[in-house]
């Protein structure tokens, strides 16, 4: 398995990667997450890495990479992406891509477990919800 989604019956986006992936990989599956949400205002995700993943990128396009997902993130009024990793190596890139594209707009998370992610991203979407309700803008 390289990528598979599917789009859940409440709009949840979940990805999963597998196997080798390189800088291009990711672009071309972020190009895709615009395509598949275009017209939407929210965006909520859970990334499931496998434990059978590796990451092929250099320094440098590990910064091109948050730089890129900042931008795709500018096209939603808000949000949440929870990644999902098991290898230690896996899990504190995402933590550090965590940090590199902290947005007011989308929350971004990393987790051990699916499980974990789901509670959290229902979390968010629930203080979300709320905050609509309220007229304050998240």
């Amino acid at each position: 398995m390289k990528l598979k989604r599917h789009i859940e019956k409440d709009k949840l986006i979940i990805t999963e990667f597998g196997g080798r992936h390189t800088y291009d990989d990711a672009i071309d599956a972020l190009d895709e997450l615009i395509d598949i949400n275009k017209g939407n205002k929210e965006i909520y995700e859970i990334v499931i890495n496998s434990d059978d993943i590796e990451l092929d990128f250099t320094q440098r396009q590990v910064s091109l990479l948050s730089d890129k997902i900042k931008s795709v993130f500018q096209n939603f009024e808000r949000g949440a992406s929870a990644v999902v990793a098991n290898k230690d190596f896996i899990f504190g890139m995402c933590r550090m891509l965590q940090a590199m594209i902290d947005n007011d707009r989308i929350a971004v998370s990393a987790f051990r477990t699916e499980e974990l992610a789901r509670l959290w991203i229902q979390e968010i979407r629930s203080l979300h919800q709320v905050n609509r309700m309220n007229g304050i803008s998240t």
